[in-house]
């Protein structure tokens, strides 16, 4: 019997939208970061000016940008990752599927974490520095939304067609 020349494999439908999912996830991660940036730099400048190394919160000021630009840079990098792993997915590497989970699980720990000590953190500051709530609900929104797309991502990468793809098309 002559042997069918088989083509490869198409990618399935949940594998293509974990791929992404991860992405969007990692837009949302820079995202929150960058918007924290924004809101939270006074606070910090405010909250690091009572430490004696500071004379006022202007002296402050650069270091708490500075503590978030590495902030967005650290995230961006992470988000790079996530999207290209993410997309390895679609070539059938099941290692960049592996790593995928175990990192998303590990955010899946720290979005939470991260938002109870920017809310125990906002807590603590003094109402004459100004409103520390008023952007607390977008970060903590977009936290909320990264939270979901990547479970949602997580769950697409393990749906019974995406196994069947990274077992090499077998059945059963």
């Amino acid at each position: 019997m002559p042997q069918l020349d088989v083509g490869p494999t198409p990618v399935p439908m949940a594998v293509r939208a974990s791929g992404w999912l991860w992405l969007a996830a990692s837009l949302l991660y820079v995202t929150g970061w960058v918007v924290a940036a924004f809101v939270d730099v006074p606070f910090v400048a405010a909250d690091m000016a009572s430490d004696p190394e500071f004379d006022s919160q202007e002296d402050a000021r650069p270091v708490a940008i500075t503590m978030f630009v590495v902030g967005v840079m650290g995230a961006t990098v992470a988000a790079i990752l996530y999207s290209v792993f993410g997309f390895l997915l679609w070539r059938r590497q099941n290692w960049a599927r592996v790593l995928l989970a175990v990192l998303g699980g590990i955010m899946l720990l720290v979005l939470p974490a991260d938002v109870m000590v920017g809310a125990i953190w906002r807590s603590g500051i003094a109402a004459d520095e100004g409103n520390v709530w008023s952007g607390f609900a977008v970060v903590a929104g977009l936290a909320a939304a990264q939270f979901g797309l990547t479970v949602a991502a997580m769950v697409t990468m393990f749906t019974s067609s995406s196994n069947r793809f990274f077992s090499g098309g077998r059945r059963g």
